[in-house]
């Protein structure tokens, strides 16, 4: 019902994977046959799983505003600091 064509290519899948995964899905000898030789499509699925995975991920990424960062003289700050800053670390504040 949900595994057809026009789902899995709004998916932004290839077509490589997507008759692939209609075929698998088809139960019938051809898909049998498949069943019984996953290891030959190990690639595919790992393929097609990472891709799952990351699409995914990218629907949780959120987005947020910038905080406003008002600009003032550091030199006390870093007076009291427990330690002293390296040169590249100094020049990175510049």
């Amino acid at each position: 019902k949900y595994l057809n064509y026009e789902n899995l290519k709004e998916s932004g899948i290839e077509d490589k994977y997507i008759h692939f995964l209609l075929n698998l899905h088809t139960y019938d000898e051809k898909s049998f046959f498949m069943f019984e030789n996953l290891q030959n499509f190990s690639k595919d699925l790992k393929y097609i799983e990472i891709y799952n995975f990351l699409k995914r991920l990218k629907a949780k990424k959120t987005h947020f505003k910038a905080h406003q960062i008002n600009v003032f003289n550091i030199a006390n700050w870093l007076k009291d600091l427990p330690f002293s800053l390296t040169k590249d670390q100094l020049n990175a504040l510049k």
